[in-house]
């Protein structure tokens, strides 16, 4: 993917993205999010790097991860470490929360490629 490029998600859907090695990509979080989920979480494979800025994270549970409120100021992004050995091989799972409702989850399976 081209920089400056954004990826969208769908809840309660796999999404499929190309990324090129040393290249940041934005994630759209924010715009993804169903109605009424009020925060996320994002788990990501060992290969991919997930950064979140300007927002610490709003509640850290006892697994580790953090949950982030959701804001339109938000900046998600994401860059591989290596290239992949196969289609989809990296895999990004955000959770997203709503005060009464279940958590729902997106997945981002990623390709990472060299320049």
């Amino acid at each position: 993917m081209a920089q400056g490029t954004v990826i969208h998600v769908a809840p309660e859907q796999s999404t499929y993205a190309v990324c090129v090695l040393g290249t940041e990509t934005k994630l759209d979080v924010y715009g993804s999010a169903p109605t009424g989920y009020t925060s996320f979480s994002i788990n990501a494979s060992p290969g991919v790097v997930v950064d979140v800025a300007h927002s610490p994270p709003a509640k850290k549970n006892s697994t580790g991860s953090s949950k982030w409120s959701l804001d339109p100021s938000l900046e998600v992004s994401l860059r591989m470490k290596a290239a992949s050995s196969s289609t989809g091989d990296q895999k990004v799972q955000i959770s997203y929360y709503g005060p009464k409702t279940n958590p729902v989850q997106a997945l981002l399976y990623v390709t990472g490629v060299g320049k």
